[in-house]
């Protein structure tokens, strides 16, 4: 089995200037809260703040939706890729046009759902159009246990509706 250290960091750095303030006088002129997200995975294991699998594959969407089974995906040497817990999905969208929309979960009641995440049914919606400047995308840390996996909870859903285009996708997690 291959080892999975690394980290993941997503940080916000977003200011607003308060209304009451003008420009160039003295005193308050923004108001912040700073998020500072990280997940650091310094051994490979399957205690809290670890993991010992990632799958990563670039997913293309044709007006059609995509169902991973996360007891039986493949690493990017082929090797097999069995979740007990997910700690951290992440995805990055390519080629969406405005109005774009990524679906994960199900519209209906579906044997077998991933239900750690979305309920049965129940779907989180992500915008999936980039523009010039910014990416579109999401993700989703749990470095503790993370969100369980089994028999009965393991098939995700990706449904992009009538759309097409791509999506960068790394789940970690740990096989038990």
């Amino acid at each position: 089995m291959a080892n999975v250290t690394g980290s993941i960091r997503i940080k916000s750095a977003m200011r607003q200037r308060l209304a009451s303030v003008p420009p160039g006088a003295s005193g308050v002129t923004s108001s912040s809260v700073p998020i500072d997200l990280k997940f650091d995975v310094r051994t490979s294991g399957t205690d809290d703040d670890q993991a010992d699998l990632k799958y990563t594959k670039t997913l293309s969407f044709a007006a059609a939706a995509q169902v991973l089974n996360l007891q039986s995906l493949t690493d990017v040497q082929g090797n097999a890729v069995v979740l007990a817990r997910v700690k951290s999905i992440i995805g990055k969208f390519r080629g969406a046009v405005e109005g774009n929309t990524l679906k994960l979960g199900y519209a209906a009641l579906t044997s077998n759902a991933w239900t750690s995440l979305v309920s049965n049914p129940g779907q989180i919606t992500f915008e999936a159009y980039s523009t010039d400047a910014n990416d579109a995308g999401f993700a989703i840390l749990a470095p503790g246990d993370g969100y369980d996996v089994g028999a009965s909870n393991r098939l995700l859903n990706l449904d992009p509706g009538a759309a097409t285009f791509s999506l960068d996708l790394e789940i970690v997690g740990a096989s038990v």
